[in-house]
């Protein structure tokens, strides 16, 4: 069996905490002298400025010809401005979003998530990353030392659509040149996770997040999605 993982809060996160980019913003603000500026008023502004929140459209309509860090940068340059700080400042802090995000000495491993991929594989499955995340995810992934348990990572930053779009999916299947019914998807996004993977005919197993849809096929901890398989 192919295991298709999302990765962020499914496999690791930054700090652990569902507000990573918008955290990273805080902090940068507090560390200029914007000490002003809570938390709570920064995750607005990243609510709706990611292409994962707008699945529907391809990265050629999302970013225009951009590529995806020049688009992102000036998404944040504006999120700044709004946020109250000066232009000048706005233009230094944008680019130190990805870098900050991107420092994994924040981040955490989910402390079932060495033993189920080591499971998976000693009973003869195969590991896969399948995130919405910018192109740079190997990289975070080598650092974070988990490379090994994996066979490939697909990100949407490099395969243009983001999940739950049937194309993401498509592309994966393809790539792996396997069929749906040989493949499972391990998430914690409800939309991404569950409703994409469905919709191409992939099983889907939802994990870690709150089950507010009641979805049957739901566990708590990365360790019971073998009772799920």
């Amino acid at each position: 069996m192919v295991i298709l993982w999302d990765f962020y809060d499914t496999i690791a996160a930054r700090q652990g905490t569902k507000g990573g980019w918008s955290a990273c913003v805080w902090e940068l603000l507090h560390e200029f002298g914007y000490t002003d500026v809570t938390i709570d008023q920064v995750r607005p502004f990243l609510a709706d400025c990611f292409p994962w929140n707008h699945p529907t459209l391809t990265h050629s309509d999302f970013f225009r010809g951009m590529e995806w860090w020049k688009k992102m940068n000036l998404e944040f340059e504006r999120i700044f401005i709004d946020l109250g700080a000066s232009a000048t400042d706005a233009v230094i802090l944008a680019p130190m979003v990805g870098v900050r995000y991107s420092d994994t000495e924040k981040w955490i491993i989910y402390p079932d998530a060495i033993n189920t991929l080591e499971r998976m594989i000693e009973l003869g499955n195969q590991n896969y990353i399948a995130s919405n995340f910018f192109p740079e995810l190997t990289p975070i992934i080598e650092r974070l030392g988990l490379t090994r348990y994996f066979g490939n990572i697909y990100t949407s930053g490099h395969i243009g659509f983001e999940k739950p779009h049937p194309e993401f999916y498509k592309y994966v299947l393809t790539d792996l040149n396997i069929s749906p019914s040989e493949a499972l998807m391990i998430g914690d996004n409800y939309k991404a996770d569950v409703i994409g993977a469905k919709e191409m005919g992939i099983k889907p197993i939802l994990v870690h997040a709150e089950n507010i849809h009641d979805y049957p096929i739901y566990s708590k901890d990365l360790l019971g999605v073998f009772e799920l398989i």
